[in-house]
């Protein structure tokens, strides 16, 4: 999808390619079963495995994902998981959201700014003390050439593993080249 970038003054309006998600709604569900044997020892962190996973167990559960306009340079956007079975899933409930705006600068209308939060929510049934964990993003996609971004991020870390650890904050750079 195209969108005219316009400019006042002399210079003509330019066709730029949208970088956006495309607007969405996205439902499903997952469902699994497993069998283990012998898994009475302990597991690869020095900690006996959950007793729900000793014999074998199910996972079942629904996910949704969501995009709206927020006009013709920006998307809103929500997606959410459900576990059905806390016992078999450290964190059986996700909700993230964000918005993903194109073009807030006017001479780099291919550009990207994201903003985004998430919450996981820790199942009682692994360790009753944990909580919830979160994340807040920023980050701005630089469009370099049709084929290479370059997007610096920072990212909050909240409640780290659903314990009440201290915040961590992560600054980063990512590299993208298609070919």
């Amino acid at each position: 999808m195209l969108f005219r970038s316009t400019r006042t003054g002399c210079e003509k309006g330019r066709l730029v390619q949208n970088q956006l998600p495309d607007p969405m709604v996205r439902l499903g569900a997952y469902s699994g079963s497993w069998s283990f044997a012998g898994v009475n020892g302990p597991s690869l962190n020095g900690m006996a495995p959950s007793p729900a996973l000793s014999g074998g167990t199910h996972n079942n559960g629904a996910y949704g994902y969501l995009a709206l306009p927020t006009g013709e340079q920006g998307r809103v956007w929500l997606n959410g998981s459900v576990g059905f079975d806390p016992a078999v899933n450290p964190f059986p409930g996700f909700l993230a959201g964000g918005l993903v705006q194109q073009g807030l600068i006017p001479s780099r209308p291919e550009d990207l700014l994201v903003l985004g939060i998430a919450n996981a929510w820790a199942s009682p049934a692994f360790n009753p003390a944990q909580s919830n964990q979160g994340l807040l993003e920023l980050s701005y996609q630089l469009q370099l050439s049709r084929r290479l971004t370059l997007q610096p991020f920072s990212q909050l870390l909240l409640n780290r593993g659903g314990s009440a650890a201290a915040g961590v904050l992560t600054l980063g750079i990512q590299f993208d080249w298609s070919l």
